[in-house]
């Protein structure tokens, strides 16, 4: 099998470049500037690769004879992210990876090909958007740091020679160490250093969950730590997309969001929450946190109307494991929303709670500060009910303080929610 040839496909490059006229992807960038870009991309990926893989009935491939290699006629994922429309053959001979199709000379079905990195070391560095990383193939020594570095600079070519504001963080698989029995993350844990908005560390399971880091003016960099504790037993395994989000575009989180949801209807989880039966010994709730969570305005109905009330109800579960669990310590807090304002009694909520602004429920009740295991603003109530807000933008904060010691085994929340 030959290798590709990655001379003659710069000569290509340089004769496609006199035809590339202003498209989304490049418009920001002037000619030599492109032709640099596409070098960059497809020479270090080819490089970095196998030259030939496997096709159909085990036959072998060669990319370099497929004719949309050569003419590297530009495409859109299904996510709007700019790749190059390939064979199937040659998006993964080259590392990258399929996003939907794309039609080649109007002719010919073939795959968007987005050229990802993904790193699965430590001590490595992040410039590209959508690099994805991944934990070490062969797994982390106890007692060790693993540290990844986002270079956020308006310098790199791969940044698009644009400021980037935030980061977001996208746990497609996140498994370490569980807390101890005070809730405190004190064996494995994830922090983030550098970030303007303040992020809480968290361990265990946190898979689908994901997270926005706000870049400061003064320091560009941004530094992603896993802390590995002594106990070799436990598997670890991550597996994370790092976007950079330029600061002129339209879906940037807003200030001090830690998670930002862009839908009418889903459902959001606290950080390692899982469909378990509650115990003391193993509590899934996290200490020490405090962060917000946003939620975008969406037009809603079939008159696509905005929409003024935003509910949260319990999540359903099948494993014994509580959808609202949150310790219920501390001295009496009076609520800052509801028309007259609602003691909470017997010293609840102070320490551990979601705060709700303006939260009520059907029968008129009104609270903001929610704990225990009812999701309910009235104070031991035995059932739990849906509780709305009508202020906007539509937030609620998650607060818990630094040990969770006699508090009880709490999961923290899984909760739906919907705008109407």
């Amino acid at each position: 099998m030959r290798k590709f040839d990655v001379p003659q496909l710069h000569s290509i490059l340089d004769g496609y470049m006199k035809m590339v006229k202003k498209t989304k992807w490049m418009d920001k960038m002037g000619k030599a500037l492109q032709s640099k870009l596409l070098r960059s991309v497809l020479s270090s990926t080819i490089k970095r690769h196998s030259t030939s893989i496997k096709g159909g009935h085990n036959e072998l491939v060669e990319p370099r004879m497929d004719i949309s290699f050569w003419n590297l006629v530009p495409c859109y994922s299904t996510h709007t992210e700019p790749g190059l429309c390939l064979s199937t053959a040659i998006c993964a001979a080259i590392g990258g990876t399929p996003s939907g199709s794309c039609m080649y000379r109007m002719s010919m079905s073939k795959t968007c090909c987005i050229i990802n990195k993904i790193l699965t070391t430590c001590s490595a560095n992040v410039v590209a958007n959508n690099t994805y990383w991944q934990s070490p193939l062969f797994g982390v020594d106890s007692g060790s740091l693993c540290i990844m570095a986002l270079h956020l600079n308006t310098g790199v070519i791969r940044q698009n020679l644009q400021p980037i504001c935030q980061v977001r963080l996208d746990f497609d698989m996140f498994s370490i160490a569980q807390p101890n029995t005070n809730s405190v993350c004190a064996t494995d844990v994830f922090r983030v250093s550098g970030s303007l908005n303040p992020v809480p560390p968290i361990c265990g399971d946190n898979s689908r969950q994901h997270m926005y880091l706000t870049s400061k003016s003064t320091a560009r960099n941004i530094q992603l730590i896993f802390s590995i504790g002594a106990a070799p037993t436990i598997d670890r395994s991550w597996r994370m997309k790092i976007s950079l989000l330029p600061c002129h575009v339209d879906y940037l989180a807003p200030p001090n969001c830690l998670q930002y949801i862009t839908e009418s209807t889903g459902t959001v989880k606290s950080f390692n929450w899982k469909d378990v039966a509650p115990s003391a010994t193993s509590p899934r709730q996290l200490a020490d946190q405090d962060y917000q969570i946003c939620f975008r305005t969406e037009l809603v109905g079939t008159n696509q109307q905005v929409p003024n009330t935003h509910c949260l109800t319990e999540c359903s579960t099948t494993n014994g494991g509580l959808a609202f669990s949150v310790s219920r310590i501390g001295a009496d807090v009076t609520s800052s929303a509801g028309g007259t304002g609602v003691t909470v009694a017997n010293g609840q909520c102070a320490n551990d709670f979601l705060f709700v602004l303006g939260g009520f429920d059907v029968l008129g009740n009104f609270n903001d500060r929610f704990c225990g295991n009812r999701l309910n603003p009235t104070p031991g109530a035995g059932i739990s009910t849906p509780i709305c807000s009508k202020f906007q933008p539509f937030v609620i904060r998650y607060v818990t303080d630094g040990s969770e010691t006699g508090d009880g085994s709490n999961n923290g929340f899984c909760l739906n929610f919907v705008q109407f």
